[in-house]
């Protein structure tokens, strides 16, 4: 086309209008087919961000299953009225190796295959009161999670803030709270009050 002529029809009033509205019209065109293929591009991405999990968070259960299948290390504060008793170790295939401190002195110990030793001098003797003046159960991680179970669902609450989960069951007749704190992957601890007594257990693995 005549440069010429173009430049003839852009200086005429009525060709003009219309020259202006059909750049106007190439221009949007563009502008929407660019938008388009911008969508195209950026959707599967957004649709696979979405298919993506926010954290590798375990199942309650598994956190559960993990006290009877890993090597883990505890800390146990128990209050009571007889005292303050405090256990702190760590169980390596299956075996617990840990102190027990209290009022009257600090004592090493060792559970195996359901047996509990005193160890002086590393020789072991049987020893039977190593929860002396406790209640054992609260301490027994087998026993709590059945217990757990057994709590019905409308004595139960769950709050998730952050990275943590907590879980808070309430047994009224029984005096009872506990209250099981998780991250993504493990129980972190289980506080346990009955009447006036506490029990605190902390967990890392």
């Amino acid at each position: 086309m005549n440069k010429e002529f173009l430049k003839k029809c852009w200086k005429h009033p009525r060709w003009h209008s219309l020259m202006v509205l059909i750049i106007w019209i190439v221009s949007l065109t563009l502008l929407m087919g660019i938008v388009t293929i911008v969508n195209q591009f950026s959707s599967p991405k957004d649709a696979t961000k979405k298919e993506i999990p926010k954290t590798n968070e375990v199942s309650y259960e598994v956190k559960w299953n993990r006290f009877s299948k890993e090597d883990y290390s505890f800390k146990y504060i128990v209050s009571t009225s007889e005292g303050t008793v405090k256990y702190e170790g760590t169980v390596t295939d299956e075996i617990t190796t840990g102190y027990r401190e209290r009022a009257d002195g600090i004592i090493r110990y060792s559970i195996e295959d359901g047996i509990v030793y005193e160890i002086l001098m590393e020789e072991k003797k049987e020893w039977n009161s190593l929860y002396e003046n406790i209640d054992s159960d609260f301490v027994n991680l087998s026993y709590l999670e059945d217990f757990i179970q057994n709590i019905p669902a409308s004595a139960s609450d769950i709050v998730e803030e952050d990275k943590k989960t907590t879980y808070e069951y309430t047994v009224i007749e029984e005096n009872l709270k506990i209250v099981v704190i998780t991250d993504e992957v493990q129980i972190e601890s289980i506080t346990i009050i009955k009447g006036n007594e506490t029990y605190e257990l902390s967990f890392a693995f």
